[in-house]
C-alpha cells in the first residue's frame, strides 16, 4: 500500500509515540524499533484531546509542539502525513451548539456544519504554525 512505512520512535512525545508503537506493532515488518527508525513515511494521527482544551478552545501549545516534531521529521527527509481530529468539537464551540445536540446521531446536518467550520479553524492554525 501507499503507507507501508510508519514511524513512532522518531516522535519525541510519549503520548504520540505510544499510539504509533501500538498501531505499528500490528503491522509487519515495522514491528521492530529498527524498522520504525528506518521509516521513510510517517503518518501522525492526533485526536481531539490533542488539538483542543477541555473548554473546546484550541490547544495551541500542544499543536505547536506537534508541528515542531513534524518539522524535525521533515528535516530528516521523511514524508509526513498529519491526520487530525477535532473539527466537530471546535466547530461546535464556535457555532455555540450544545455537545448533546451534536452527539445525537440523527442530527447529521449540525454535525456536518460543525465539521466544516472546525476544519477551517484547524487548517488555518496548522498553516500558521508551519510558517
Amino acid at each position: 500500500t501507499m503507507f507501508t512505512k510508519t514511524a513512532s520512535s522518531m516522535i519525541s512525545s510519549p503520548m504520540l509515540a505510544r499510539g504509533f508503537a501500538k498501531a505499528a506493532a500490528s503491522r509487519s515488518p515495522l514491528n521492530t524499533r529498527e524498522g520504525l527508525r528506518n521509516a521513510e513515511r510517517v503518518v501522525i494521527k492526533v485526536g481531539t484531546a490533542v488539538v483542543s482544551n477541555s473548554n473546546g478552545t484550541l490547544a495551541l501549545s500542544r499543536m505547536g509542539a506537534l508541528v515542531e516534531q513534524i518539522k524535525e521529521l521533515r528535516a530528516q527527509g521523511r514524508e509526513v502525513l498529519l491526520v487530525s481530529s477535532g473539527a466537530v468539537g471546535l466547530g461546535r464551540n464556535l457555532l455555540g451548539l450544545s455537545k448533546e445536540s451534536v452527539s445525537d446521531p440523527k442530527n447529521v446536518v449540525d454535525r456536518q456544519a460543525c465539521a466544516a467550520t472546525g476544519q477551517g479553524i484547524l487548517v488555518n492554525n496548522y498553516n500558521a504554525l508551519f510558517e
